[in-house]
């Protein structure tokens, strides 16, 4: 290879990666409105990036709400696919990125619930994860964990998002598609089973 080759394969190079840096500096905002971009090669790093900054974030919100850890493994991988296929499905006016998104992995991991029998529920619970670590460390934490498996999915995921992820009511009304007195009622039950069950 001469040396003018050298250098301009040097140069590309360089220029490749200075465009990865600039994206990754991007919000998810701005990220989702490239996901959406006709140019394949700004599209796949785009929607790369988002992937790489929230996949942790999302997969520990699925786990909350299925409790196994193929389940929110799924649930993330499908919900990212959805935003790959549909990228304009998220309007810029009606809620930041984040929150749009949560509400898509929320609801297919509701979903994934809601499709299994009560007994394949019992089943497929995990208490002992690696990847959930974080989430049960002590004995304590593995009680509540049983007792939120045993509550309906949207009770769970909003005792979830308002106890857990410390969300206001309207945000987490929103992300469930409820308004605040039905977020209310869903919070009041499911925080009088979860003292029936831990009695």
């Amino acid at each position: 290879m001469s040396a003018k080759a050298k250098t301009k394969s040097m140069a590309k190079k360089i220029q490749t990666m200075a465009k990865a840096t600039i994206l990754n500096n991007h919000s998810d905002e701005e990220l989702i409105g490239l996901v959406a971009d006709e140019r394949e090669a700004l599209k796949r790093k785009a929607f790369s990036i988002l992937v790489a900054r929230h996949t942790r974030y999302f997969y520990n919100i699925a786990y909350r709400i299925t409790l196994e850890k193929e389940a929110a493994e799924d649930v993330v991988q499908s919900s990212f696919l959805k935003l790959w296929q549909n990228p304009n499905l998220w309007e810029a006016d009606k809620a930041k990125f984040k929150t749009w998104f949560y509400r898509i992995v929320c609801n297919a991991a509701i979903d994934h619930k809601r499709r299994l029998k009560p007994a394949e529920q019992i089943d497929n619970l995990e208490i002992e994860d690696e990847n959930s670590a974080d989430i049960e460390k002590n004995d304590e934490q593995r009680i509540l964990h049983n007792a939120l498996s045993q509550i309906p999915p949207r009770q769970r995921a909003a005792i979830m998002m308002v106890y857990f992820e410390e969300m206001k009511q309207q945000e987490a009304a929103d992300i469930l598609e409820i308004g605040i007195k039905a977020l209310e009622s869903l919070l009041s039950r499911g925080k009088k089973a979860l003292e029936d069950i831990l009695k």
